[in-house]
């Protein structure tokens, strides 16, 4: 995703917005985990969803790769899934993000 980001951010022209569905655990869990589990309960090894982060994490990767987030402080999201993790239930959720490219100097 990091690549993506930087890659599109470096052929955009400035004012682009780029719209993003980004899957989203709670913060403070241990991503790697979180993708592992999923990965096992939900796909028998075989999953699809390797780029799973906490929202903090998801904006920072953006602005790192040029691009500003539109209404950052908003959360416009679904719960996708549960996910059987710790003692309680994990929700994980599609949240809706847009971007501009940022403007350099």
């Amino acid at each position: 995703m990091e690549r993506l980001l930087a890659g599109v951010s470096s052929h955009a022209a400035k004012g682009s917005t780029l719209a993003h569905t980004a899957e989203v655990h709670p913060a403070g869990l241990d991503s790697a985990l979180v993708i592992s589990t999923v990965d096992d309960v939900m796909f028998g090894g075989a999953g699809p969803l390797h780029t799973i982060e906490a929202r903090d994490v998801w904006l920072n990767q953006f602005k790192q790769h040029g691009w500003q987030v539109n209404n950052a402080n908003e959360v416009t999201a679904v719960n996708h899934f549960g996910l059987p993790m710790t003692d309680q239930p994990v929700q994980i959720q599609a949240q809706f993000l847009t971007a501009t490219t940022a403007c350099l100097g």
